[in-house]
């Protein structure tokens, strides 16, 4: 194979993942993927596979790192990408299609490849599980955390104001159970092995709540609560905000709650160094340069 200096690795491929790969992975010099982790079955995490075979290195089958249940989902998706029979090998041998494998994971097992450990953390995403991921690469000291697809548990119901129904509420004693993660004793234990320094987090809307995702207000709870339990994150940075969540707005708004800037909205085509060991400085509107 050919050797590089640097390795590239996909958490999730979306259905959007054609028009944003060629947005951002070829300006930041990303000419092909070596390994994938996907965190859950939907779409959004999913939906862009087919894709990969526009960036995939030459030569080699790209490993795709998924639970049992999204393995199974993935291979009756997308049969010619894992032509595990003699029939479907014919079918697509004149086919461009990607060369995949997918590799099954277990919870807490860690994974290594590419000079990385990831170990796999199962998330409480409404009714399916989702993955998370730690990350530890070597002479990094903070491991970072991505945690893309989850809900905290809500143990209180009530009819909504408008009456379409029941909406379920987190409490701030639900945060604190960390019920988030499926096995909360072992994945607090997994955070508090190593300092973190970024932490991935969703944060779906400034103020609905849904069935399967957090919203702003959960996650800067959750934050707080992590750093009680003595897990405190160099930068946490919130993802898969919903197309109503005004970017400016909820930077202001969190900067007032955290001034140093350690709780701030993600955004496309963002980056930063694994090592980094000061928060990422803050996005600015105009208006808000002038506060």
């Amino acid at each position: 194979g050919v050797t590089r200096e640097t390795y590239n690795v996909l958490v999730d491929c979306g259905k959007t993942f054609c028009r944003t790969g060629l947005k951002y992975l070829r300006p930041n010099n990303v000419t092909a993927i070596d390994a994938v982790l996907l965190t859950h079955f939907h779409s959004d995490a999913v939906g862009g596979l087919d894709d990969l075979r526009e960036v995939q290195a030459k030569g080699t089958v790209l490993p795709i790192y998924a639970n049992a249940e999204t393995c199974d989902v993935v291979r009756q998706s997308f049969p010619y990408m894992f032509p595990d029979t003699e029939q479907i090998r014919q079918q697509t041998s004149n086919l461009f299609v990607a060369a995949c494998e997918l590799r099954v994971v277990e919870e807490f097992s860690p994974l290594h490849f590419l000079d990385l450990t990831v170990l796999p953390l199962s998330l409480n995403h409404g009714n399916v599980v989702s993955l998370g991921f730690l990350v530890r690469a070597p002479g990094v000291p903070r491991q970072f955390a991505y945690f893309s697809d989850f809900r905290v548990v809500p143990s209180l119901s009530r009819e909504r104001p408008d009456g379409s129904g029941v909406e379920f509420v987190v409490t701030p004693e639900d945060i604190r159970t960390f019920s988030l993660f499926t096995d909360p004793t072992r994945a607090l234990a997994a955070l508090r092995e190593h300092p973190v320094g970024v932490m991935i987090l969703d944060a779906l809307h400034t103020e609905r709540r849904y069935f399967s995702h957090s919203n702003v207000p959960e996650t800067v709870e959750l934050h707080a609560a992590l750093c009680e339990a003595g897990i405190s994150p160099t930068q946490v940075l919130l993802t898969g905000m919903s197309c109503s969540v005004n970017f400016h707005d909820i930077t202001e708004v969190l900067l007032k709650k955290h001034p140093a800037g350690t709780v701030l909205p993600a955004y496309d085509g963002l980056s930063f160094e694994l090592s980094n060991e000061e928060p990422l400085p803050p996005v600015l509107s105009p208006r808000s340069q002038k506060l």
